[in-house]
């Protein structure tokens, strides 16, 4: 095992992690601010799922009366 030490880009703490192995990625940030970032990443991915939920739904509204006026349109000119 291999022991480093770095600073968190967070918060500024120094921490140490250890890895099987000298090359590769580093760790960039402290437990805490990994901790935080995945719950952070999870919440912001919820809410674009929630957004895009949204946006289809207007969509198909937009497409509803779209095909509506088409159908007016060609109806009336046959």
């Amino acid at each position: 095992m291999f022991t480093f030490t770095s600073i968190c880009r967070t918060c500024g703490e120094t921490f140490t992690y250890e890895r099987e192995q000298p090359v590769g990625m580093h760790r960039r940030y402290c437990d805490d601010c990994r901790r935080e970032r995945t719950v952070r990443r999870r919440t912001i991915k919820e809410r674009l799922e929630v957004l895009m939920a949204e946006v289809r739904e207007s969509l198909a509204r937009t497409n509803a009366t779209l095909d509506r006026i088409e159908a007016r349109q060609h109806g009336g000119t046959r």
